[in-house]
């Protein structure tokens, strides 16, 4: 899980058949000890979907360094936001 929608698009766009979801936690959250940014991803033991966001998003829809470009942007914003 993460509060970066831009974050979530490109994890999704990773993904064959990604989709961006709304999803409410079902536990507790723990920071996801495989992302390097503080902030930016989020375990759960479980999720519910409240809401379909993007159906697809698709890997192919711009080059991978713009996706890149857009995490890298997203992140910044997540460490951001978590210092103020």
């Amino acid at each position: 899980m993460t509060v970066g929608r831009d974050v979530a698009r490109v994890f999704a766009a990773m993904f064959p058949d990604g989709a961006l979801y709304r999803v409410e936690p079902v536990g507790e959250l723990v920071a996801d000890p495989d992302c390097l940014v503080a902030g930016a991803s989020w375990e759960v033991p479980a999720a519910r979907v409240a809401a379909v966001v993007d159906p697809v998003v698709l890997l192919r829809s711009r080059p991978v360094e713009a996706w890149l470009r857009l995490l890298e942007r997203a992140t910044g914003d997540v460490v951001a936001g978590a210092a103020t």
